[in-house]
């Protein structure tokens, strides 16, 4: 059913910024397409974490499809939050990182293209795959860096519980998850 759902959803750069002079897609154009082309029963579930790596803060947005409420595919987009940016407020703030990185969630899950080639042109079932496959890497690249700011093994248990089956299957990121349990052993029994 996702495979299908990818293959009819159309989702354009319909947006234009006029300063950039160059055309883009935001959120609301991926869900207005999705719910355009959603099969019976078929849901999408959006939800955000905030984390730390290093010294800086990541939003990390999960985009869920379920059908009949079983989960039967999801992804990950993350966004570098800014502790202040000029002409917003904190919630303005959170709320741009926020659109960016479920936008990026919903591409991989969706299988967007985001080149400057309209997929609406052509035959994109290789395009799918390549953006199901870069999706899988920036989902497992992003995992890694979640994994390496946990700061226990409690937080290392629930970063781990929140990452998608085909993630967690990802040699980097359960060797990732290994070094990271390991250090934490060795800090333990320090």
């Amino acid at each position: 059913m996702l495979a299908e759902i990818q293959a009819k959803l159309k989702a354009p750069k319909d947006k234009d910024n006029t300063f950039g002079g160059y055309k883009y897609r935001n959120t609301e154009s991926i869900l207005r397409a999705f719910k355009e082309i959603a099969p019976e029963g078929v849901s999408l579930v959006m939800t955000d974490t905030i984390t730390l790596v290093g010294d800086r803060l990541f939003l990390v947005a999960t985009a869920t499809l379920l059908h009949n409420d079983k989960i039967i595919g999801e992804a990950q987009g993350a966004a570098m939050h800014a502790l202040q940016k000029k002409g917003m407020d904190d919630a303005q703030i959170t709320g741009a990182c926020s659109s960016y990185a479920r936008k990026y969630a919903l591409c991989g899950l969706l299988a967007i293209d985001d080149s400057t080639d309209d997929p609406d042109s052509k035959d994109n079932r290789r395009a799918v795959e390549d953006a199901a496959e870069l999706a899988h890497e920036r989902a497992c690249n992003d995992a890694q860096a979640v994994i390496e700011s946990t700061f226990d093994l409690d937080d290392l248990s629930r970063v781990w519980k929140g990452l998608s089956r085909p993630v967690q299957a990802d040699k980097r990121v359960m060797a990732a998850k290994d070094a990271r349990k390991a250090a934490f052993s060795q800090k333990e029994h320090a």
